[in-house]
């Protein structure tokens, strides 16, 4: 065999045990399949990454037509649950849009499917609001996971979600 054919066979290989190993080394559960394409992420709600920049009010809309709402997050486990939707091996994380909107009647953060807005995993130094524009949420700021308030007009993919 020529050496770079068994560099390039050793450099698959690798890269597909990479892949299996974020799911084998207990990072991310295989996603449980709810239907068509939508993935479980607690028990009573399945996810769909829609990998389609939209500004906040076009991810909901897009949501919507889905019969679903932006995924709300109330645990950690849900969150890396929703990570896991959006997790490519060697490649910086998606900004992503989750369906959290600041409330001026209310003066705080609240989920646009009416959960309680119970669980945070702000990036440092957020939220901060910066010239009073910033009011919906994106995930994956900075860091996997991390959350920070930004413009609604930004575009984002976004993570849909629904009773199932």
């Amino acid at each position: 065999m020529h050496p770079a054919v068994g560099v390039a066979v050793l450099l698959l290989v690798c890269c597909l045990d990479t892949v299996r190993a974020g799911y084998e080394s207990g990072i991310c559960d295989r996603p449980q399949p709810c239907e068509n394409g939508w993935s479980r992420i607690d028990t009573d709600r399945c996810a769909k990454y829609i990998k389609d920049l939209q500004t906040f009010s076009g991810a909901e809309d897009h949501c919507h037509s889905l019969g679903s709402e932006l995924v709300s997050i109330h645990t950690a486990k849900e969150m890396f649950n929703v990570l896991c939707l959006t997790f490519i091996p060697f490649t910086p994380p998606d900004t992503i849009w989750i369906g959290a909107k600041f409330s001026r009647k209310q003066g705080l953060f609240t989920w646009i499917d009416g959960s309680e807005f119970s669980y945070t995993f702000w990036h440092e130094g957020e939220p901060n609001n910066v010239n009073g524009m910033e009011e919906c949420i994106e995930m994956n700021f900075g860091r996997w996971g991390k959350w920070n308030d930004t413009k609604c007009s930004k575009n984002n993919y976004f993570v849909c979600a629904k009773k199932m």
